[in-house]
C-alpha cells in the first residue's frame, strides 16, 4: 500500500478525529468546504465534548483529567486548536494564569501553560514574550554544554543529613531557574510548536542546540526527573521531575 493509498484508507475508515487530522495534516488542499464539514463533525464528537468540559480554572499540574496539562494535551491530540470557538471559550479564562504567582515553582507552571498554549496554536503577547525569554534561557544551558549539574559532596553540607545522599541540582541548573535551566518536557512542546512569527534562523539555531543537548548520552544518563532541589532560604527540599527522557533509551 502506497502512502497515498494509506492516507485515503485512513480518511475513508477513520472516525471524526482521524478524518480531521488526516485532512489537515496529511492531505493536500482538501478544500474549505470539506474542512468546515470535518471541523463540525469533530466539534460534535462525544470525545471532544467530554474533554472540553474538563478544561476548568483550577489545577494546572495533577493526574486528574481536569488538570490543564492533561485536558489541553488530550484535546490537542484530538485535533483541537486556536480559532475553534468552543475551544477558545474554554481556554480564555486560563490565559491570565501566565502572569500568575506559583511560589518556588513559578517558572515550571509558566512552562506548563506556555507549552499547552503554544501546542494549541495561540500567539498572545504574554505567551510569545515568555517563550522568547525561555528559549534564551534554555539556549544558555545547552550552549554551556555541561552535564555536571549536581552539587558535590562538599557543596551538600548545607543539606540535612537525612536526605544528603540524594542527587541535588545546582541552583543555576534548576529547571525553575531563569539562569541556565535544564529543560522540562513542557519546554519541548513549546519548542515543537514555536510560533512561526518568532521562528527566524537565530531561533532555529537555538532550538537545534537545545535538542542536541537533550539527545546527548550524558543527558539521557541523568536520573529520571533529574533529582532534588534544596531551597536554602526555607530549608526545604523538593523532588524535581519532568526531564526529557527518550522512551526505551535504557
Amino acid at each position: 500500500m502506497s502512502e497515498r493509498e494509506m492516507i485515503k484508507w485512513l480518511y475513508e475508515n477513520g472516525g471524526s478525529v482521524i478524518r480531521y487530522r488526516v485532512a489537515t495534516e496529511l492531505m493536500e488542499n482538501p478544500g474549505e468546504k470539506i474542512l468546515n464539514t470535518l471541523e463540525r463533525e469533530l466539534l460534535n464528537s462525544r470525545l471532544v465534548k467530554m474533554w472540553l468540559k474538563r478544561i476548568v480554572p483550577g489545577v494546572l499540574h495533577h493526574s486528574k483529567n481536569t488538570a490543564f496539562e492533561n485536558a489541553v494535551g488530550k484535546l490537542c491530540e484530538l485535533g483541537m486548536k486556536a480559532g475553534m470557538k468552543p475551544f477558545d471559550k474554554r481556554m480564555k479564562p486560563l490565559k491570565n494564569k501566565l502572569t500568575g504567582s506559583y511560589g518556588p515553582f513559578q517558572i515550571f507552571y509558566k512552562c506548563l501553560l506556555a507549552g499547552g498554549f503554544a501546542r494549541a496554536g495561540y500567539t498572545d503577547k504574554e505567551l510569545t514574550n515568555f517563550l522568547k525569554d525561555r528559549l534564551d534561557a534554555l539556549y544558555r544551558c545547552a550552549k554551556k554544554g555541561s552535564y555536571n549539574v549536581f552539587l558535590s559532596d562538599d557543596e551538600k553540607t548545607i543539606i540535612p543529613m537525612s536526605v544528603r545522599d540524594k542527587n541535588f541540582i545546582q541552583p543555576e541548573f534548576w529547571p525553575t531557574s531563569d539562569n541556565t535551566p535544564l529543560p522540562v518536557i513542557h519546554d519541548i512542546y513549546a519548542l515543537a510548536f514555536f510560533p512561526v512569527s518568532l521562528l527566524g534562523s537565530n531561533a532555529r539555531k537555538k532550538i537545534d542546540t537545545i535538542i542536541e543537548y537533550i539527545l546527548h548520552p550524558d543527558y539521557q544518563a541523568f536520573p529520571r526527573g533529574y533529582g532534588e532541589l534544596f531551597d536554602e532560604e526555607s530549608r526545604r527540599h523538593y523532588a524535581m521531575g519532568w526531564s526529557v527522557d527518550l522512551p526505551g533509551y535504557y
